[in-house]
This record gives structure tokens, C-alpha cells and sequence, in this order.
């Protein structure tokens, strides 16, 4: 099974080298793209299904993701900036300012790096997946609106986690079973 799981992470990562040289949006993108995530997804059922973690995986595992997080988040923007309208640079300034003071305030307040696993922060992921079929459905400037107005909201509860908390507490549903735990 570790062998497994280091064939998928090499083959995530040649997805992601593909993605590079792929036009944005085009067909052979998409198809990449969701091998991709069904990858990752085989990626993240196999150790929990089977129980085999593998440390030295699981950290080639994460720079491959973070690779793939970059270029994807460079090429999406760099094709949606043209036609997303003013109001979502600022959302998207904004959602950036707040994560970073939360993460600022969490780091000066607990010593800790900021990793709330919210539902807000679950959906703005799930949403920022899909955001390239989104976009082919739907228009660029509707997509990023949502994707940035439910980003925002995330952000603003993930400052306000670190605001409120007493002591940090890792998994946080939501705020309001952090007020609720505090009482």
C-alpha cells in the first residue's frame, strides 16, 4: 500500500507538471485537472481505509500539493483577473488581510500556527476546486464573486476563532460551537 501511495503522489505531480503546459480552461486542462483530484482523493481514502501512513510520503505527498495549489492558483487568477470586476480585487485583498491578522493573532496568542478546520474553510475549499468547472458553467465574475464573498466569511470567522478562544483548540466547527465550549 506505501508504494501505492507514492505511485499516486508521483503521478499528482506529474499532473501538476502537465498543468504547466496546458492552456487554461482548454479540454485536455480539465481532464488533467480532474485526474488530479481523483487522485488526491484516492490519496486521502487509502490511509484512512487501510491504515497505512507512511511519514516520508505524506511529506512528498504535501510539497507536491503545495506545487499544485501555486500553479493552479497563478493560472486560474491570472485568466479570471480579466474578467472578475473591481469589487472582487478588494474581496480578494481582504479575505488576505483577515487570514493574515488571524494568523498574526493566533501566533502571538498561542504560539501556534493558525489551522482552524471550519465548515466555512471546507466549503471555501471545496468551492476553490471546482472553481474551474464552475467557471465553465457558470460566468468567470458570478463564480469568483461567490467563491470570494464565502472566502471572506471564512476569513472573518477564522479571526474572530483566534480573537475569542481562551485556548487553542484546532478543531473548530464553527464559531458559535466555540462560544458554546467556552461557556
Amino acid at each position: 500500500m506505501k508504494k501505492i501511495l507514492l505511485v499516486n503522489t508521483y503521478f499528482k505531480l506529474i499532473c501538476t507538471l502537465g498543468l504547466l503546459f496546458i492552456p487554461t480552461l482548454s479540454t485536455l486542462f480539465v481532464c488533467v485537472y480532474s485526474l488530479h483530484i481523483v487522485a488526491k482523493v484516492i490519496g486521502l481514502l487509502i490511509p484512512k481505509t487501510f491504515g497505512v501512513y507512511n511519514t516520508e510520503n505524506a511529506s512528498f505527498d504535501s510539497i507536491s500539493d503545495i506545487i499544485f495549489n501555486i500553479l493552479i492558483l497563478v493560472k486560474l487568477l491570472l485568466y479570471a483577473l480579466v474578467y472578475i470586476p473591481e469589487w472582487d480585487y478588494i474581496m480578494i485583498i481582504s479575505t488576505g488581510v483577515l487570514k493574515t491578522f488571524a494568523h498574526f493573532v493566533c501566533m502571538a496568542k498561542f504560539r501556534h500556527p493558525l489551522s482552524f478546520n471550519t465548515v466555512m474553510n471546507s466549503v471555501t475549499g471545496f468551492l476553490l476546486l471546482i472553481f474551474p468547472y464552475l467557471i465553465l458553467v457558470v460566468n468567470v465574475a458570478i463564480a469568483s464573486e461567490i467563491i470570494c464573498g464565502i472566502a471572506c466569511l471564512a476569513a472573518v470567522e477564522e479571526l474572530t476563532c483566534a480573537l475569542i478562544m481562551r485556548k487553542y483548540v484546532p478543531r473548530v466547527k464553527c464559531v458559535f460551537s466555540l462560544l458554546k465550549r467556552q461557556e
